[in-house]
């Protein structure tokens, strides 16, 4: 049974996790296709290029320099609603970064993605450690760590589909496996939480 929550934990995770793969893959040739010579806040002229690694740069300092100010924002939420919330934000965002082409845009929702992105991997990461088995735990990492792997297959084929697809397509996809992630994460939360009153009952 903690072997199937597991693996549905970790398919949920790379459904999520993938949507960033996108940046430098899918994203970054639909910015480079679509996002011409434009203003940024009336500061600078960028294109689509030029957003790729503002968006990066962006994204980095958010996630290293916010890291104090979201967890004592969200403190008070329970874990699980963090992870969820964290990952439905997450998931919307990009889902939108995928189909926006005005820089002001891509910037202001890269500042909601690395919110969800330090609401939902504390968590992620602390459920990861509780559901490995003690006896198993080397193979249960293991098999996390092909999650890299996949979201490069995941990355490659969205390559492939842009290339047949018009982009609002592709964005509604994206929507949907990510969501589809969150979706399995909840059953997984819902899953714990019914094994964790089981084991009660059997104790008292």
């Amino acid at each position: 049974m903690k072997d199937r929550i597991y693996l549905l934990f970790l398919i949920g995770t790379l459904f999520v996790v993938s949507l960033e793969s996108h940046l430098t893959n899918y994203i970054a040739v639909y910015l480079e296709k679509n996002v011409e010579s434009a203003s940024l806040f009336g500061l600078f002229t960028v294109d689509g290029v030029n957003m790729i690694g503002i968006l990066h740069a962006e994204n980095t300092l958010l996630v290293v320099l916010a890291v104090g100010l979201v967890s004592w924002m969200v403190k008070k939420i329970p874990d699980n609603r963090r992870l969820v919330s964290g990952m439905t934000l997450y998931v919307c965002s990009y889902s939108l970064l995928s189909f926006t082409t005005a820089p002001a845009a891509l910037v202001i929702l890269m500042i909601f993605i690395s919110i969800g992105e330090l609401m939902y991997i504390p968590v992620r990461q602390s459920m990861l450690a509780e559901m490995a088995k003690d006896s198993y735990r080397s193979s249960y990492l293991a098999l996390n760590s092909f999650m890299g792997q996949g979201t490069m297959i995941v990355a490659g084929a969205t390559i492939t589909l842009g290339g047949i697809l018009p982009s609002y397509l592709i964005s509604i996809g994206l929507f949907v496996l990510g969501i589809t992630g969150v979706f399995l994460i909840r059953v997984v939360l819902k899953r714990i939480v019914r094994a964790i009153e089981a084991d009660s009952k059997k104790s008292v």
